[in-house]
């Protein structure tokens, strides 16, 4: 008898435990993301709020940010996390915030990508009714890109002008260009401010340096769209062969005014030559008239 009544209360309490955890209810929404929009090959942080944790029917609950693009987690990081329901584990709150930092793939279209999240309760031991709910994950790709190239240089003055084009599709903002002393001698600062470049707009900045390679790194700072600071770096190619002609040539002259001097005299050497050739055919033409 006494076995049966125990049998039966063990019974009643499974039955009351499966009721009571039945009843717990979650929700799951997603209430920051920083920075938003999300850049295309950089990090974004994602905070999502478990509503319903105040109720200790719900056990443990499992919730996942899950990996795929356009997320990814970085090695070591954990895409899981273990929640234990009830007041006491939460502050005292019926919800529970869950933070998660990912890095958002370099191929992410503008607008919005889709990222799934999945949740259970009682699921200690990896058991449990997992749901699954998708959230709009906002990115533009904000991130700019420029084409620089040597716009001209001359040896006799050593003043390097560089061309400079805003490829990407915002504009940049408070820019500017450091040319670094590698394969260069820089006479004076090595950094000049631009200001804001809008995109598919082109300018040129000049600098006092002497080549002595193929090769300058250029570094491009800028505010992109969300006033994040960003950096570029260029290698942009230098062809000494193409600026020959502005190479000194002992009296500080380039190639080019010598061949300008020796232009101008072939000309006043013609002109000298047809007036007196004008002029001696004139004569003779005189001294026959008066024979």
């Amino acid at each position: 008898m006494k076995k049966g009544v125990l049998m039966l209360v063990i019974a009643v309490a499974m039955l009351s435990s499966f009721v009571y955890a039945a009843d717990c209810s979650l929700d799951v929404s997603m209430i920051n993301q920083d920075p938003y929009p999300a850049v295309p090959g950089d990090y974004v942080k994602l905070v999502f709020q478990v509503n319903g944790m105040g109720d200790p029917a719900c056990g443990v609950v499992d919730f996942q940010l899950l990996p795929g693009f356009p997320i990814s987690f970085d090695p070591g990081t954990n895409s899981s996390i273990k929640l234990n329901s009830g007041a006491y584990a939460v502050d005292y709150s019926s919800y529970a915030t869950v933070p998660f930092k990912v890095r958002v793939d370099k191929d992410a279209i503008d607008g919005d990508n889709t990222i799934k999240v999945a949740y259970a309760h009682n699921s200690q031991n990896g058991e449990g009714v997992y749901l699954r709910k998708d959230f709009n994950l906002a990115v533009n790709n904000s991130q700019g890109d420029f084409e620089v190239i040597v716009d001209s240089y001359s040896y006799a003055t050593g003043q390097l002008t560089l061309g400079i084009l805003n490829t990407g599709k915002s504009n940049a903002r408070s820019l500017t260009v450091k040319l670094l002393d590698s394969n260069v001698l820089i006479s004076g600062g090595n950094e000049k401010i631009i200001g804001d470049l809008n995109s598919n707009d082109d300018t040129t900045i000049n600098f006092n340096a002497i080549p002595n390679g193929d090769n300058l790194k250029v570094v491009l700072s800028y505010n992109d769209i969300n006033n994040a600071r960003r950096s570029i770096d260029k290698d942009v190619y230098f062809s000494s062969q193409s600026f020959e002609s502005t190479k000194n040539t002992g009296s500080g002259k380039g190639a080019s005014y010598y061949l300008l001097i020796l232009t101008w005299l072939v000309i006043i050497a013609v002109f000298v030559y047809k007036y007196f050739r004008n002029k001696k055919a004139k004569k003779i033409e005189q001294q026959k008239r008066f024979r």
